[in-house]
């Protein structure tokens, strides 16, 4: 299958103090809507990841449009803070700054386990600035992780506007389902140019709970919009399943294709339809 690296259909203009040496490709298509999920461009792959052979997809066309990565970025931002020794464990805790937040969660001390499992996207942020760009920047590109563009800042390029984002930039960092499975096909069995302790400590806190079959399912939920009024999402799930005998990856991702009015997460809906597809693969 040819997989192009596609610039999607977002584009938003923003300074950072060191630009991001990314060489820009064309621009991508739109992702198409099916009359399957009416008012959504909907992609999903499950990928046998042993053989790298696609089990099952879903508007494969919509798999290859790189999108913003929102909080599924935390997956790669997990190895990166285990390796470089800024996380400790899952147990390393960043304090809260008292600056009230709209999920209530976030409104405490977060530690790397309670971070992945909130989606805090303020440990992100000191995380990313802990790091600094050039660290940040030489781990996506070792990772060869979506466009590896940073220009929308170290503490916002992966994220899009938000209730809980008020920064103006963003909306750089991006990447496809395609590139999230192959990418956590690197990470299920230890290829990423990270510490065996760095993959293992990011599985660890990934892992979300054992199916009613029996198989170990994790992943990571992200969350966005496509405009600035916050009336179409992007609903990103991404993670691997692991069953007696084999190992799978999996990516969905959707955008709304019309205005919706005070809708749930993205995210939400985005895990209820992969769930639904692994059910009706068996899978869980």
């Amino acid at each position: 299958m040819k997989r192009n690296l596609l610039i999607s259909l977002f584009i938003l203009t923003a300074g950072c103090s060191s630009p991001a040496p990314v060489e820009k490709s064309a621009p991508a298509p739109e992702p198409v809507k099916t009359d399957l999920y009416p008012g959504k461009a909907v992609c999903f792959l499950l990928i046998d990841a042993q053989t790298g052979q696609i089990q099952k997809s879903i508007n494969e066309e919509n798999c290859n449009v790189q999108l913003p990565a929102c909080s599924t970025f935390k997956v790669p931002l997990a190895v990166m803070g285990f390796d470089s020794g800024l996380l400790k464990n899952e147990n390393t805790k960043f304090k809260w700054n008292k600056q009230k937040h709209s999920i209530p969660a976030w409104n405490q001390d977060q530690t790397a386990a309670s971070w992945m499992k909130n989606s805090t996207v303020w440990y992100s942020q000191v995380l990313t600035g802990k790091m600094g760009f050039q660290k940040l920047q030489n781990y996506l590109r070792k990772f060869d992780y979506g466009n590896q563009d940073l220009s929308g800042g170290i503490k916002t390029a992966w994220l899009t506007p938000a209730a809980f984002v008020k920064e103006e930039k963003g909306f750089s960092l991006k990447i496809s389902a395609f590139q999230q499975t192959d990418f956590l096909k690197k990470l299920l069995y230890d290829k990423l140019p990270a510490t065996k302790k760095s993959q293992d400590l990011t599985k660890k806190i990934i892992f979300l709970e054992t199916t009613p079959a029996g198989n170990k399912f994790s992943g990571k939920t992200g969350s966005g919009y496509t405009d600035t009024t916050l009336k179409r999402r992007i609903g990103w799930f991404v993670g691997t399943l692991t069953t007696k005998d084999r190992e799978y990856v999996f990516a969905t991702n959707f955008t709304d294709t019309v205005d919706v009015e005070n809708g749930e997460y993205g995210s939400r809906y985005a895990k209820e339809l992969a769930i639904e597809q692994l059910k009706a693969e068996n899978l869980w």
